[in-house]
Protein backbone atom coordinates (compact mmCIF):
# COMPACT_ATOMS: atom_id res chain seq x y z
CA UNK A 1 0.00 0.00 0.00
CA UNK A 2 1.58 3.34 -0.82
CA UNK A 3 1.72 5.96 1.61
CA UNK A 4 -0.45 9.24 1.46
CA UNK A 5 0.96 12.75 1.97
CA UNK A 6 -1.49 15.51 2.53
CA UNK A 7 -4.32 13.35 0.67
CA UNK A 8 -2.77 11.59 -2.28
CA UNK A 9 -0.35 9.47 -2.98
CA UNK A 10 3.58 10.41 -2.34
CA UNK A 11 5.75 10.86 -4.97
CA UNK A 12 6.92 7.24 -7.22
CA UNK A 13 10.72 7.03 -6.71
CA UNK A 14 11.72 4.39 -8.70
CA UNK A 15 9.65 5.87 -12.16
CA UNK A 16 11.00 9.26 -10.77
CA UNK A 17 14.75 8.20 -11.35
CA UNK A 18 14.10 5.51 -14.24
CA UNK A 19 13.61 8.25 -16.76
CA UNK A 20 14.38 11.56 -17.60
CA UNK A 21 13.61 14.44 -14.80
CA UNK A 22 12.17 16.61 -17.46
CA UNK A 23 9.44 14.08 -17.87
CA UNK A 24 8.20 14.64 -14.48
CA UNK A 25 5.46 17.04 -14.05
CA UNK A 26 5.64 17.91 -10.84
CA UNK A 27 9.86 18.81 -11.81
CA UNK A 28 8.38 21.25 -14.78
CA UNK A 29 5.75 22.89 -12.76
CA UNK A 30 8.22 23.57 -10.11
CA UNK A 31 10.86 24.70 -12.57
CA UNK A 32 8.06 27.28 -14.03
CA UNK A 33 7.54 28.59 -10.98
CA UNK A 34 11.42 29.03 -10.03
CA UNK A 35 11.49 30.51 -13.60
CA UNK A 36 8.44 33.18 -12.72
CA UNK A 37 9.80 34.31 -9.25
CA UNK A 38 13.31 34.92 -10.61
CA UNK A 39 11.48 36.91 -13.49
CA UNK A 40 9.47 38.80 -10.42
CA UNK A 41 12.94 39.73 -8.63
CA UNK A 42 14.18 41.40 -11.85
CA UNK A 43 10.81 43.15 -12.47
CA UNK A 44 11.38 44.44 -8.26
CA UNK A 45 14.81 45.59 -9.53
CA UNK A 46 13.87 47.48 -12.52
CA UNK A 47 10.52 48.79 -11.37
CA UNK A 48 12.00 49.80 -7.82
CA UNK A 49 15.67 50.48 -8.48
CA UNK A 50 15.36 53.85 -6.93
CA UNK A 51 13.93 52.88 -3.58
CA UNK A 52 16.21 49.72 -2.99
CA UNK A 53 19.05 49.79 -0.30
CA UNK A 54 22.25 48.45 -1.41
CA UNK A 55 21.70 45.53 0.97
CA UNK A 56 18.11 45.03 -0.58
CA UNK A 57 19.91 44.70 -3.90
CA UNK A 58 22.09 41.93 -2.31
CA UNK A 59 19.49 39.77 -0.61
CA UNK A 60 17.40 40.01 -4.18
CA UNK A 61 20.80 38.66 -5.77
CA UNK A 62 21.22 36.23 -3.01
CA UNK A 63 17.62 35.07 -3.45
CA UNK A 64 17.86 34.89 -7.22
CA UNK A 65 20.87 32.71 -6.29
CA UNK A 66 19.15 30.42 -4.24
CA UNK A 67 16.94 29.50 -6.52
CA UNK A 68 19.49 28.65 -9.37
CA UNK A 69 21.78 26.92 -7.19
CA UNK A 70 19.00 24.61 -5.45
CA UNK A 71 17.69 23.71 -9.02
CA UNK A 72 21.02 23.05 -10.48
CA UNK A 73 21.44 20.54 -7.39
CA UNK A 74 18.35 18.73 -8.21
CA UNK A 75 19.89 18.02 -11.12
CA UNK A 76 22.87 16.77 -10.70
CA UNK A 77 21.22 14.72 -7.71
CA UNK A 78 18.66 13.27 -9.95
CA UNK A 79 21.76 12.38 -12.56
CA UNK A 80 24.05 10.71 -9.87
CA UNK A 81 21.11 8.74 -8.17
CA UNK A 82 19.48 7.68 -12.14
CA UNK A 83 23.24 6.91 -13.16
CA UNK A 84 23.47 3.82 -10.33
CA UNK A 85 20.13 2.91 -11.86
CA UNK A 86 20.34 3.36 -15.48
CA UNK A 87 19.45 -0.10 -16.48
CA UNK A 88 16.61 -0.66 -13.90
CA UNK A 89 13.52 -0.48 -14.98
CA UNK A 90 10.13 0.98 -12.62
CA UNK A 91 8.56 -2.24 -12.29
CA UNK A 92 11.65 -4.04 -11.66
CA UNK A 93 11.56 -2.64 -8.21
CA UNK A 94 9.46 -4.68 -5.54
CA UNK A 95 6.93 -2.45 -4.00
CA UNK A 96 7.72 -1.85 -0.36
CA UNK A 97 11.17 -2.68 -1.05
CA UNK A 98 14.03 -0.86 0.60
CA UNK A 99 15.38 0.38 -2.33
CA UNK A 100 11.63 1.77 -3.06
CA UNK A 101 11.09 3.23 0.06
CA UNK A 102 15.03 4.96 -0.32
CA UNK A 103 13.78 6.07 -3.92
CA UNK A 104 10.90 7.91 -2.75
CA UNK A 105 12.03 9.92 0.10
CA UNK A 106 15.20 10.57 -2.31
CA UNK A 107 12.24 12.02 -5.19
CA UNK A 108 10.31 13.16 -2.39
CA UNK A 109 13.02 15.41 -1.05
CA UNK A 110 14.25 16.49 -4.59
CA UNK A 111 10.65 18.05 -4.93
CA UNK A 112 10.44 19.72 -1.52
CA UNK A 113 13.62 21.28 -2.20
CA UNK A 114 12.53 22.94 -5.19
CA UNK A 115 8.54 23.74 -4.50
CA UNK A 116 9.35 24.83 -0.53
CA UNK A 117 12.48 27.63 -1.93
CA UNK A 118 11.03 28.88 -4.55
CA UNK A 119 7.50 29.09 -3.10
CA UNK A 120 8.92 30.70 -0.17
CA UNK A 121 10.85 33.28 -1.89
CA UNK A 122 8.12 34.16 -4.09
CA UNK A 123 6.20 34.44 -1.05
CA UNK A 124 8.78 36.86 0.43
CA UNK A 125 9.16 39.02 -3.20
CA UNK A 126 5.28 39.90 -2.98
CA UNK A 127 5.45 40.74 0.46
CA UNK A 128 9.09 42.93 -0.65
CA UNK A 129 6.90 44.43 -3.43
CA UNK A 130 3.93 45.40 -1.19
CA UNK A 131 6.29 47.22 0.76
CA UNK A 132 8.03 48.96 -1.73
CA UNK A 133 4.63 49.96 -3.26
CA UNK A 134 4.03 51.60 -0.19
CA UNK A 135 7.27 53.14 0.64
CA UNK A 136 6.71 55.88 -2.60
Amino acid sequence: MAERVFGRESFKGSLFFTRSIFRSGFFLVETGISAICLSFELFIAFKYWERLTASLVYGLWILGSSIVITWVKVLQDHQKIREHFWDLKADEIENGSDLDILLDAAASTIHSSLAYTSTGIGVFLLMLTRLLAHLG
